[in-house]
């Protein structure tokens, strides 16, 4: 898995995440209803809570082979 921060004028800054097998994702960090600070997808579904990494990056590394294999 490779991640770059990217950061472009006016948007909100987001990691995309990538697997060796080509497929990627924008992740991002942003707040909950409740205040608490939590990783997104892209189309705007939880990932798991920003203080969890490694819950966030075994379900993002999920994800992301799951859509490399089929």
């Amino acid at each position: 898995m490779a991640a770059s921060l990217v950061s472009a004028p006016g948007r909100i800054p987001r990691l995309e995440v990538a697997c060796p097998a080509g497929q990627a994702e924008d992740v991002y960090a942003w707040r909950g209803e409740d205040g608490s600070w939590w990783f997104w997808w892209s189309w705007a579904e939880r990932i798991a809570g920003a203080a969890d990494l490694d819950d966030a990056s075994a379900k993002i590394e999920q994800v992301l082979t799951r859509r490399s294999w089929g």
